[in-house]
């Protein structure tokens, strides 16, 4: 548990591993299980160093100290020096499990055969709406030898913000070889609707958080007045949601 963080350094145990996206603390991995960022919402005054994670990149590091909820319930936010808001990436990791043991890339958006799994994910829906590709990324997420692909894509960018329009939509696709047979999974999938709202879907990093050798991923849901997040592992030809939380109303 966060609680006893500082302990566990100075034990020389494995610390936790507590990522946080948009600084909502969506999960925590430790002593062998994932939980949820709501179960964690003890407040603790212990610092932590966390790593700026991307699709595929571990970049600068940085020392926050403590956490603090708020209204409306869902936290614990991360806490700032003078209980400012902001973080320094969209994305941290804590730990010494993070890594990245295979290659995350980015591909085009304008690929045909992506842009063809789009279109009938959506038309699958009932859904019309053109298809438009804003991140493709590929990678062996479960490392048994077998790329995966990753697709994110939008009607408009933040579709969330603003007054929806018929053909807005927003998802997040998984597309792999499952039992031999290429499969698109979908991970998140918002459109318009008859209260027209469109949540805004986006995949915001990839890589090993807790040192099992699988690739997580993490992807938002962000709407109008809140956020989410959620922590996904793909292995043995099924998607797994690890962790999630929200914060909003």
């Amino acid at each position: 548990m966060l609680l006893t963080l500082a302990g566990l350094v100075l034990s020389g145990v494995a610390a936790p591993t507590v990522v946080v996206a948009d600084g909502l603390v969506i999960g925590e991995y430790a002593n062998g299980r994932w939980l949820d960022g709501q179960k964690l919402m003890v407040p603790t005054t212990a610092t932590v160093t966390y790593r700026a994670v991307g699709l595929g990149t571990i970049g600068a590091s940085a020392t926050i100290k403590g956490f603090f909820t708020e209204d409306p319930p869902g936290g614990p936010l991360l806490g700032m020096p003078n209980d400012e808001r902001e973080v320094p990436a969209r994305l941290l990791v804590s730990g010494s499990r993070l890594k990245v043991p295979r290659k995350v890339r980015r591909l085009g958006t304008g690929s045909k055969t992506y842009v063809e799994a789009l279109t009938s994910f959506l038309s699958s829906q009932k859904y019309k709406a053109k298809a438009r590709l804003t991140n493709v990324i590929s990678a062996d997420l479960d490392g048994n030898g077998t790329q995966e692909i990753l697709i994110e894509g939008s009607s408009r960018p933040r579709v969330h913000q603003g007054e929806t329009k018929p053909g807005d939509y927003s998802v997040v696709l998984l597309r792999a070889i499952v039992g031999g047979r290429v499969r698109t999974i979908p991970i998140q999938f918002s459109k318009r609707g008859t209260e027209h709202w469109v949540n805004s879907h986006e995949l915001l990093g990839v890589a090993d958080f807790d040192g099992d050798g699988a690739l997580e991923f993490v992807v938002t849901n962000d709407y109008y007045e809140g956020q989410e997040a959620t922590v996904y592992r793909f292995v043995k030809g099924k998607l797994v949601a690890l962790a999630s939380n929200g914060a909003g109303v």
